[in-house]
């Protein structure tokens, strides 16, 4: 009972069962119309055989009876009687006399006799109206009389398409010809008849079910994939075991879920903007706290001779405050693109709930299709089907919603790659060397930057997918990729392109950051990685950049080297060691010793 429950509960089994139970229905109305009109014809075909034979029978016994040579009527009988259907004859004169020597095949006497009197009957009608009768006495037989008239020639055609000429004289009709047809042939042709009823009401009920199985399948072919698709993301909702209903409860969840993850990320965002306000104001307050100090510092150290460790502290605390104040304005960046994503998330909304409402005007439709409907109704509800479908757009209706959905899914995973990026980038480092993947690396920084050269700088990626990982301080080597990425995005005033290049040779491992910028001179490339050296407006970074970049590649043990022509970019190229050295080990106890 449960698996029948649950086919009845199929929407595709319930359509099909309605479109099915009425091509029965019509196949059999159909079989039963076909069945009395054969039934009917076969009839009317025994009837216009009976009339024809017994035209032609009273026609050849014409001479028989003239002449009364009973010889030749009894081999006109025989004629008469093999063929077909004709079981009983008889010839009387105008007196009545009986004058076929064998008038049955096999025929009981009093029934015979029956027989007689009723063509005695007859020759009195014709003898008035010289006209073809016809009976249906009680038993197998149809009956037929024809005048048997002397002196009239007729063509062979006259038999089918003319009848006897009533003005003929009295004295010319000589008497009556019977003949008795075996009502048994009906039958017969009837069964064979009922047999090919059958078997074509079958052949049509076949086809129809498979035509009506394929519509049926193609119309519910959408439904299936939708669902599927669904599904296929994770999303699974217990429901009815209908197509409609099942997709409209998965429907219902889907908007709900987007619902809460909206105004969950929502909040997050608002969160997230107000803590990156305050900490980026708390960042710009230390800044400058940290520039002040370090004049104070210099100009101490001018005047009073201070000790240069004093200075080499506040030059620690300058580099902290250049990598926090860009930390800063990077997850400023980040939210701004994260807001643009749940924008984008909250915009698509509007239009899925209106296609779901289509959805649910189209299965109302589908809904009232039901057993007991008559064929009109079924034809007409199909027809207000059809025009829904074609109201909403029926075949672009289903591409539309895959489209939000794969669009809302690649938002979603854009924030959440944002945020891991983000995350990664500002880990903080450990203590000593760790082999870390280098070209995750620059993806990270790539993905935080993405605000600063969208639209308008192409980044072309040249990597060796083969690199080994490297022995390192990945958040470092992080810092130095944001700062020349920045310069060179800096540099490029309208369309350019970046070539970021990583491979490995002899022993070390390279990375390249090649623009088509403005370039610099060589009196500039002398001084880019002086402290505080910028060619910036005031008030536009430290120029600390290159120069903590620099001090980060030597302590990797490595080196850092520019290529620059005016008005055709720069190329920044660094190389560090794959292995692990003294010098390495050593910079990481002077760090912490610092």
């Amino acid at each position: 009972m449960t698996i029948i429950a649950r086919l009845l509960g199929n929407f595709t089994v319930r359509v099909l069962g309605i479109v099915i139970s009425f091509i029965v229905v019509l196949c059999l109305l159909l079989s039963l119309v076909f069945f009395k009109f054969q039934e009917d014809m076969v009839r009317r075909n025994l009837l216009d055989q009976g009339r024809i034979v017994v035209q032609f029978f009273a026609q050849n016994s014409r001479l028989g009876v003239f002449t009364e040579n009973r010889e030749l009527i009894a081999n006109i009988t025989d004629v008469a009687l093999n063929l077909p259907g004709v079981k009983w004859v008889c010839i009387l004169n105008r007196q009545g006399e009986c004058m076929v020597p064998q008038r049955h095949l096999t025929l009981p006497k009093e029934m015979d006799q029956r027989y007689d009197d009723a063509s005695r009957s007859a020759l009195a009608r014709i003898l008035n109206n010289r006209q073809i009768i016809e009976a249906d006495l009680p038993g197998d037989y149809y009956f037929f009389w024809a005048p048997i008239i002397a002196g009239v020639s007729l063509s062979p055609d006259s038999l089918f398409f003319k009848e006897q000429d009533s003005n003929a004289a009295p004295d010319q009709v000589l008497g009556i010809a019977g003949i008795g047809m075996d009502k048994r042939i009906i039958s017969e042709m009837t069964h064979t008849v009922l047999l090919r009823t059958v078997m074509i009401g079958g052949v049509f009920l076949l086809a129809g079910c498979m035509i009506a199985y394929y519509v049926i399948k193609s119309m519910t072919r959408p439904l299936n994939s939708l669902i599927a698709d669904v599904r296929s993301r994770g999303i699974e909702v217990p429901g009815s075991d209908d197509e409609v209903g099942m997709l409209a409860d998965t429907f219902s969840h889907v908007i709900e879920l987007l619902g809460k993850a909206i105004f969950t990320i929502n909040k997050l965002n608002a969160d997230l903007e107000k803590k990156v306000d305050k900490r980026t104001q708390q960042l710009a307050l230390a800044n400058e706290e940290v520039v002040q100090k370090h004049q104070e510092l210099v100009e101490a150290y001018e005047h009073q001779g201070k000790t240069m460790t004093e200075l080499k502290n506040a030059q620690v605390q300058l580099v902290q405050s250049e990598k926090m104040v860009a930390l800063g304005q990077l997850v400023a960046g980040m939210a701004h693109e994260i807001n643009n994503t749940i924008n984008f998330v909250s915009g698509a909304l509007t239009p899925l709930n209106r296609f779901l409402d289509d959805l649910q005007g189209l299965l109302a439709y589908y809904d009232s299709l039901a057993p007991e409907d008559g064929q009109d109704q079924i034809g007409r509800k199909l027809q207000e089907v059809a025009a829904c479908k074609a109201k909403i757009y029926y075949d672009e209706l289903f591409s539309g919603i895959k489209t939000m959905l794969v669009s809302i899914d690649e938002g979603a995973k854009r924030t959440t790659k944002i945020v891991a990026d983000l995350k990664n980038f500002s880990r903080p480092d450990s203590g000593h060397l760790i082999e870390a993947d280098i070209i995750e690396g620059l993806e990270n920084t790539l993905t935080l930057l993405y605000h600063e050269y969208r639209h308008r700088i192409e980044i072309v990626r040249e990597y060796d997918r083969t690199l080994p990982r490297v022995p390192c301080f990945p958040g470092q080597l992080n810092q130095v990729f944001l700062n020349l990425l920045i310069i060179a995005v800096q540099s490029i005033k309208g369309q350019g392109t970046i070539r970021i290049k990583a491979w490995a040779e002899e022993g070390f491992f390279h990375v390249s950051f090649k623009d088509n910028g403005e370039g610099m001179t060589p009196a500039v490339q002398q001084k880019i990685f002086d402290p505080f050296f910028t060619t910036n407006k005031v008030g536009v970074g430290t120029g600390l950049g290159l120069s903590v970049s620099y001090g980060i590649i030597k302590r990797h043990n490595g080196t850092i080297t520019v290529q620059s022509t005016p008005g055709q970019g720069s190329e920044f190229e660094i190389a560090i060691p794959l292995a692990k050295g003294r010098d390495q080990e050593s910079g990481v106890r002077n760090q912490n010793s610092e």
